[in-house]
């Protein structure tokens, strides 16, 4: 719904219904290239966070021990240090463009996960 540079995009190109699209969701900032002490620090912050990654998968995060991709650590590869993360147990919070707040597990489906990221791709999301 955020775009770069300001650009907004409003609510009526929401063609896949505003309860089946993140609008925002968490994000851990030690997981991102761009960090600082304000939530959206060099446009890090999470509104243009990526369903590239698995959520709450750690194996991306470029300050994590756990890295399994040397792509991550590219600080210009965005989709995957750009990815919704948290420090919760088990998932991730996620405002909706309805308004509503959601848990998401982190075992969602993938490919439902990756669908609530697109706004008017006309895929079905299933049950999350």
């Amino acid at each position: 719904m955020f775009g770069r540079l300001g650009v907004s995009i409003p609510i009526a190109r929401v063609t896949d219904g505003t309860s089946n699209v993140i609008f925002v969701g968490e994000i851990l900032s030690d997981c991102t290239d761009h960090t600082g002490d304000v939530w959206d620090y060099n446009q890090g912050g999470n509104a243009h966070a990526s369903m590239s990654v698995p959520l709450n998968n750690m194996t991306t995060c470029p300050n994590s021990k756990k890295i399994t991709n040397a792509n991550c650590t590219n600080p210009c590869n965005w989709n995957y240090s750009w990815g919704f993360r948290s420090q919760h147990t088990g998932g991730a919070q996620f405002l909706f463009v309805d308004g509503s707040v959601k848990f998401l597990s982190e075992n969602i489906d993938y490919n439902t996960y990756q669908r609530l990221g697109g706004r008017a791709d006309g895929n079905t999301v299933g049950d999350f």
